[in-house]
């Protein structure tokens, strides 16, 4: 029996024969989340779950009594108010830098730039008073005066991070082979780590601390027992949001198979025999193959051909059901408040936003080669009410950003379809417009007088789009910009900087950071001194920072009125993405 004739047949849902060895031990079970979580009793209980599953006040003196500028950057963040992690922050008096190690800037005023001190560590940054915090791959660490104050283990590898209210959130995930899981300093006991009732495939557990950011305090955690994949945290000032896949595996099912071959124009007497089948005594593997051998024997190169089309229109039909995401919602001291699915998987944090008490989630289902996104509408109990389906077949989201009672989605294939959906009813949104243009957006930006900028590619090149949304049903691209290179803001929505007061925004590029007014005008190329660099600015002064120096620009006239060079590093050009 050839393979390859079960291919064509199912169009593609039973490759899964090919990789069975892989997944067998899974098998293809899945339950939702129907009567909620609950913590493991004891380490017996935690080791079986996963053995029968998934294969800054620093070095006063006499300076420190100036006055922070009034006016400086913040990060660039999704929720106003939570604080994301980034390479650079600056509060108005200084730079923190992270690339290799952590240089404090003493920054403004521009006559006084120089180099603060110097803390031999380097990650992730946030700035809470006088303490820097630094989140590396294995741990997060405070620093006051460039001298470590606490230091907590974290378990296995950063995910994100978020800072409210003086408290970090971080995120993690890991692989661990027993409870509790012990961190040299505290645990994560068994009865932390929740899973469902009824059991889900699973390979590890992501982790969420919450830490004081001053003392380093662990004051709560809890676990979640997940499968790896596409997950992100979203926070609100009120709550937390955590979503993960959940990877179903009924494409190695014999069930659906045979459930694929009822709804076929075949003859009754194959989909009879593909139906005895689950009579027999069988491993699923042999059910699958013993399927194949049937539908093969039984139709020639012409019925196969007759039948992809139909096989495609099923697979659409059935692969929400195949493929979803648990959405798990909890409050500022990591209490579960409510749980619940969506089909699909989610991109990154600005896949969900919380509105009015609804959240919207726009997700990819894709299964095989065939592709569908969607845009749900969740209460406050994690109920989907309301939903938009079929943006962009065959393709997938590449970007997304709701605002207010609107969202917009790009997928991305060979165009870049960008979608406006009116949320206005949270219980019927719809697809308001949608505009097709060459090329992708990989981040959205909201803008003044209803206009969205987008930054993506096109033929190669960074692109820059902005849209006129102001007739949701009829948005158009009034102009782009077209930069050679690439930016880290293809990645990270933190590398992008923009000021309100000056109505212009910063976008990094190798060793130059570009400035473009609002209206898409290029006003400046500023000079870096090195690759990758990133940008600042207190008051009206704009700092380009790279690894080994900063120079400053005058943003009244953009000429280059002061520069420092920092000490090197032994440090890659190219390092992970937690330490970009």
């Amino acid at each position: 029996m050839k393979i390859m004739g079960i291919l064509k047949i199912i169009g593609g849902i039973v490759t899964v024969i090919l990789l069975f060895g892989v997944y067998v031990a899974v098998k293809s079970y899945y339950v939702p989340y129907p009567s909620g979580l609950v913590g493991f009793s004891d380490p017996d209980e935690f080791r079986e779950y996963f053995t029968e599953q998934a294969p800054y006040v620093l070095y006063t003196t006499a300076a420190e009594m100036r006055a922070a500028a009034e006016k400086y950057s913040k990060t660039n963040v999704q929720v106003e108010g939570i604080d994301e992690p980034d390479v650079i922050k600056t509060d108005g008096k200084r730079i923190y830098y992270s690339r290799g190690r952590t240089f404090v800037i003493d920054a403004y005023p521009p006559s006084e730039l120089g180099l603060n001190t110097t803390i031999n560590d380097y990650g992730k940054l946030f700035i809470q008073g006088d303490t820097v915090v630094i989140i590396s791959s294995g741990s997060v660490k405070g620093y006051v005066n460039a001298e470590k104050i606490w230091d907590l283990k974290l378990p296995g590898y950063f995910l994100d991070a978020r800072l409210s209210r003086g408290k970090i959130y971080i995120a993690t995930f890991s692989s661990p082979e027993k409870c509790p899981i012990d961190l040299g300093g505290y645990q994560i006991a068994c009865s932390e780590i929740l899973h469902p009732i009824e059991r889900i495939p699973a390979d590890g557990v992501i982790t969420i601390l919450k830490i004081d950011a001053t003392t380093g305090k662990l004051e709560k955690k809890t676990g979640f027992t997940v499968l790896y994949g596409s997950s992100a945290i979203y926070m609100t000032e009120n709550s937390i949001y955590l979503v993960y896949p959940v990877k179903i595996l009924r494409s190695a099912d014999f069930s659906v198979i045979k459930d694929i071959v009822m709804e076929l124009d075949i003859s009754p007497v194959i989909k009879k025999k593909i139906a005895d089948l689950e009579k027999l005594n069988l491993t699923e593997a042999e059910k699958i193959y013993r399927a194949g051998e049937i539908i093969t024997s039984s139709l020639d190169e012409s019925e196969l051909k007759r039948l992809e089309p139909q096989v495609k229109e099923i697979v659409r039909k059935k692969m929400r059901e195949w493929i979803k995401s648990n959405v798990v919602k909890l409050d500022t001291d990591l209490n579960v408040r409510a749980i619940g699915e969506v089909p699909g998987v989610i991109l990154n944090q600005f896949s969900m936003d919380e509105y009015n008490g609804f959240l919207r989630i726009g997700t990819t289902i894709s299964f095989q080669g065939e592709s569908v996104n969607d845009v749900y509408v969740l209460d406050r109990n994690l109920n989907i009410i309301g939903s938009v389906k079929d943006l962009g077949i065959s393709e997938r989201i590449y970007a997304v950003r709701f605002l207010g009672d609107r969202g917009y989605v790009v997928t991305f294939r060979q165009t870049d379809p960008f979608y406006v959906i009116d949320l206005s009813d949270p219980r019927n949104p719809k697809l308001a417009g949608e505009l097709k243009i060459p090329g992708f957006s990989s981040y959205l930006h909201p803008l003044p007088d209803h206009r969205i900028l987008g930054i993506g590619m096109e033929s190669g090149n960074l692109k820059l789009s902005l849209f006129d949304v102001s007739d949701p049903s009829n948005p158009v691209e009034v102009k782009k910009q077209l930069i050679e290179g690439w930016s880290e803001v293809l990645y990270t929505h933190r590398a992008f900087v923009y000021d309100p007061e000056n109505a212009v925004f910063f976008i990094p590029v190798g060793s130059r950071v570009y400035v473009f007014s609002y209206d898409l005008e290029e006003v400046a190329v500023l000079e870096a001194r090195d690759s990758p660099s990133r940008a600042v600015y207190i008051e009206n002064y704009a700092y380009v920072v790279s690894p080994t120096g900063v120079n400053v620009y005058s943003m009244e006239n953009w000429e280059k009125i002061t520069n420092l060079t920092l000490p090197g590093v032994a440090y890659p050009r190219y390092v992970s993405r937690l330490q970009e």
